[in-house]
């Protein structure tokens, strides 16, 4: 009789430590799953600040600008062209094609890599400059780097496809007055 007492008991112990170890595992898994939150919170806030930063109106503007102004199919052509020669303005294009496709590209490589949800990255892929990236950066990146492979390019795309209609919104603003544009 005692020997089944003790199984008993046994067993019931037993029992009651897979349950602890369950719950323990629950606490354990919420932890990891609100530090991801958190992660793809901090990872959002960053991406945001850098959106919204001086530099990336400034890049926007610049190439928003240029693209309307060369608006014919040559235009990356013409570009990479007055950049081999040295032209300063064509220079200046660059850093801003550079600094530009660099947060675009960001975006798809967080979101291949599983760092950032579907959700996240549409969230920051979901504003104006995704058009000037488009229809600006991405043919200069190709006039630049014929042989690129187009993997981020092709991830960005089936993220979103384009920013309301498509159309270079901040452009028109910042030809009649650069003070007053959005990028």
């Amino acid at each position: 009789m005692h020997e089944e007492y003790a199984a008993s008991v046994s067993a019931v112990a037993a029992a009651f430590s897979s349950v602890v170890t369950a719950i323990a595992a629950l606490g354990v898994f919420l932890q990891v799953k609100a530090a991801a939150k958190a992660h793809n919170g901090t990872l959002f806030l960053a991406f945001t600040e850098r959106y919204n930063a001086s530099e990336m109106a400034e890049s926007l503007r610049a190439l928003a600008i240029w693209g309307i102004s060369h608006s014919n199919d040559s235009f990356a052509m013409e570009w990479v062209q007055n950049k081999a020669r040295g032209d300063k303005p064509a220079m200046d294009l660059n850093g801003h094609r550079r600094f530009v496709s660099r947060y675009y590209f960001d975006v798809a490589r967080l979101f291949q890599a599983r760092l950032i949800s579907r959700e996240h990255a549409r969230a920051l892929l979901t504003n104006n400059g995704l058009n000037v990236f488009y229809l600006v950066c991405e043919p200069m990146n190709r006039a630049a780097h014929p042989s690129r492979v187009t993997t981020l390019s092709d991830t960005l795309r089936r993220l979103c496809r384009s920013y309301g209609d498509g159309t270079l919104h901040s452009v028109s603003a910042a030809l009649d007055d650069p003070g007053e544009a959005q990028a």
